[in-house]
């Protein structure tokens, strides 16, 4: 995160200084981040995302993470006395990141019961499975998969059920389950990534890929001093340069623009091999349990001294744990249920991005795709931020380019495969802002919040005319803002926004006819 900002412009990016310098601090002191000393870390990152963060479904997922930290925390120190806190902090932060997955995995099955998701031509998991086949299977075996077999038909269905699974997989208790949801998630995020930019997903398979190490951290212990540190030296040495020739020309095609999809891929495919490493070959009692431990965070070698004489857990910390409240049960369910809210928003009508819809072609705004939602003109008849408006025609930046298609972006190879599959390639956007080529402008519909905020951020920054042609409740308007600062057209449209409105709402453009995804 840090360092491309500042290898960019440093004076402008000087809040991405303390994360990296604790980064740093992180990568050479690793025993400095045991214990407490991972807060001041989480706290830096946390500030990071929020001035710096790409406003995306990954980072969110990221702050989601980093709550879990900072909770765990605070339910470790109320959970007892100050002995035994690192071990429950652990604990409480693996069951914080396990229902947080879960929660995630079954908001996204939600979001994917809708019509849009199950038209093949349209369906992003459908072009999902087909861009991978055709990039990473070997011909003729790839069109073989796609003319000859039911895959881009199934996947809709095969998505949406494997989501649930990992879902329930997650917070299930037997241990088995959870092992094998595990491996499956695992192999779920590889395929997320692999593909080459900019229909490669790594950042969030990157983080959640991550997030399944606390869930199982002894297993993962035995896991990597097993056989995993040798595998650093063979992604860093060999596979980074592998994955860069596979990506060569589409590499700045990435979005958001981070340029580290070798290095990206490179560390999720190692995560994935010790993840199934630690959840097939070296399953630890301990991390299956489903009562609060007693052990803290130890390093490797001290893992395997612990192993070897049978002693997980301190007798001092089992008494501790056994004194802790009942705030340090709860505080995995409160984070569960935050992830949960978040994801509850389109059908309440705070946002819709991001607010892990991601890869679901809802459309919830207007003529509802959804199973059992109904569309908000229904839910919320008379609020007017919610009103769709299209827009027909503007020069104002922010809404010539409030939706980008990065499907153009995608190898030619790969687009004349979709489209002889019968699908629609589409790898819609909705940038908070874009610094490329803005592709020839597409009429396309939003919340009249959102027309609102474009207009009035412009009258107060931009001090040069503009228009922006819309149509609302069937009726085509114009709104111009004159050389000479004259404002025609609908005043209300340059009123004050709420701050809280301001800060929680955030909608994603959609097409009233069409379900092609936006993301």
């Amino acid at each position: 995160h840090c360092i491309p900002p500042l290898l960019d412009d440093v004076k402008s990016n000087l809040h991405a200084v303390p994360l990296c310098v604790i980064s740093l601090l992180c990568v050479f002191m690793p025993s400095v981040f045991q214990s407490w000393g991972i807060i001041p870390l989480t706290i830096a990152n946390t500030v990071f995302l929020l001035l710096r963060g790409s406003v995306s479904n990954h980072i969110l997922t990221e702050l989601c993470l980093c709550a879990s930290v900072s909770v765990a925390a605070i339910g470790a120190v109320l959970g007892g006395s100050r002995e035994g806190a690192v071990g429950r902090m652990q604990y409480l932060l693996g069951e914080c990141f396990r229902k947080q997955l879960a929660a995630l995995y079954v908001i996204s099955a939600l979001h994917k019961m809708n019509s849009g998701f199950f038209k093949i031509s349209e369906s992003c998991s459908s072009q999902i499975i087909g861009i991978a086949t055709f990039q990473l299977v070997p011909e003729p075996f790839a069109t073989f998969l796609v003319d000859s077999t039911p895959l881009l038909t199934v996947a809709p269905t095969a998505g949406l059920i494997l989501e649930i699974l990992m879902g329930l997989g997650l917070l299930l208790r037997d241990s088995r389950v959870r092992r094998h949801t595990i491996v499956v998630a695992q192999l779920f995020h590889v395929l997320m990534a692999l593909p080459v930019p900019p229909s490669s997903f790594y950042p969030f398979s990157a983080i959640c890929s991550f997030a399944f190490i606390a869930i199982h951290p002894e297993s993962f212990i035995q896991a990597m001093v097993s056989q995993g540190r040798s595998l650093v030296l063979v992604c860093v040495l060999l596979l980074c340069p592998l994955l860069a020739w596979k990506c060569y020309g589409q590499r700045e095609k990435e979005y958001p623009p981070y340029s580290q999809y070798p290095l990206g891929v490179a560390w999720i495919l190692y995560l994935a091999y010790i993840n199934i490493s630690a959840a097939l070959v070296y399953p630890s009692k301990a991390d299956m349990r489903f009562t609060s431990p007693s052990t803290s965070v130890v390093d490797p070698a001290q893992h395997k001294r612990d192993t070897n004489t049978g002693d997980h857990h301190t007798t001092a910390a089992k008494r501790a744990v056994r004194k802790g409240p009942f705030i340090s049960y709860m505080v995995s369910d409160v984070m569960m249920w935050m992830v949960v809210l978040i994801g509850l928003t389109p059908y309440l009508g705070v946002r819709t991005y991001p607010a892990f819809a991601m890869f679901s072609n809802l459309r919830i705004e207007q003529n509802s795709n959804h199973w059992f939602m109904p569309s908000w003109d229904r839910i919320y008849p008379h609020s007017d931020d919610l009103v769709s408006v299209t827009v027909v025609d503007t020069d104002l930046k922010k809404l010539a380019s409030y939706q980008v298609d990065l499907a153009p972006y995608y190898p030619e190879v790969t687009q004349a495969k979709l489209l002889n599959a019968g699908i629609m390639p589409s790898l819609w956007i909705c940038p908070p802002s874009w610094n490329f080529t803005i592709q020839k402008f597409k009429e396309y519909s939003i919340p009249q919040f959102e027309l609102h905020r474009a207009v009035r951020t412009a009258v107060e920054t931009q001090k040069r005319p503009f228009f922006v042609k819309y149509r609302i409740r069937g009726q085509e308007k114009m709104f111009r803002v004159l050389g000479d600062g004259t404002i025609e057209g609908d005043k209300s449209l340059v009123k004050d926004i709420p701050f809280f409105k301001d800060t929680l709402y955030r909608f994603r453009s959609f097409d009233p006819e069409t379900d092609l995804c936006r993301h």
